[in-house]
């Protein structure tokens, strides 16, 4: 069973309409393979492609968004979390 915090505030950070990361890092556990793809074509502040970073086995991420805005800050938050992860290359 998927747990999610009990306050939302706290997934509208970066994006009006924020999720979990730790719901979408089971997911895509769950239904990427290792060595997968996952592509978000609308993705915000790219909460799926932290939980990718996030996420046990070599997965990659493509994501796409039409506000130039959310694409910066999508770009940060996984710089971010590649850093805190020791994954940044």
């Amino acid at each position: 069973m998927i747990q999610a915090p009990e306050s939302g505030e706290e997934w509208k950070e970066y994006h009006p309409h924020g999720q979990s990361v730790e719901v979408f890092r089971t997911l895509v556990e769950a239904f990427c393979p290792e060595g997968g793809v996952v592509a978000d074509l609308t993705c915000g502040a790219s909460t799926t492609g932290v939980a990718v970073v996030l996420a046990s086995g070599n997965r990659g991420y493509v994501g796409v968004d039409i506000d130039e805005q959310h694409i910066e800050t999508s770009r940060l938050r996984i710089k971010s979390t590649l850093v805190e992860a020791g994954r940044d290359t």
